[in-house]
């Protein structure tokens, strides 16, 4: 399977992104969506495919030096399509810190301890 190019969200999950960076904790969405991709990680995600999402970053934008692919390959060794998985890690981690939102659950430190 060919590996994505750009990286996209859903309309919910862009939603979630955009209700945190409101909330002034973040300089940009992709210190947020790297946050989601560690909420799901720590969750145990397993990357899936993902919904229909609508790109936002272009691989080389978010990263150019090939760090988080290293860590794609590195913690899911099975994975073929490491910037498809971040995609699946990036839209799983906003669909558990919307729901912990919802719940009125939601702390950054309870979303990463």
């Amino acid at each position: 399977m060919e590996d994505k190019r750009t990286i996209g969200l859903t309309e919910s999950n862009r939603k979630t992104m955009m209700t945190l960076l409101e909330s002034g904790f973040f300089n940009d969405r992709m210190d947020i969506a790297k946050l989601a991709m560690s909420v799901a990680i720590n969750n145990n995600v397993k990357p899936t495919g993902s919904e229909s999402t609508e790109t936002i970053w272009n691989v080389g934008s978010f990263d150019a030096d090939g760090e988080i692919k290293a860590l794609i390959q590195a913690l899911f060794p099975e994975v073929t399509a490491p910037y498809r998985a971040v995609e699946s890690l990036f839209n799983e981690g906003f669909r558990i810190i919307a729901k912990k939102m919802e719940e009125d659950d939601f702390s950054i430190l309870k979303l990463t301890i």
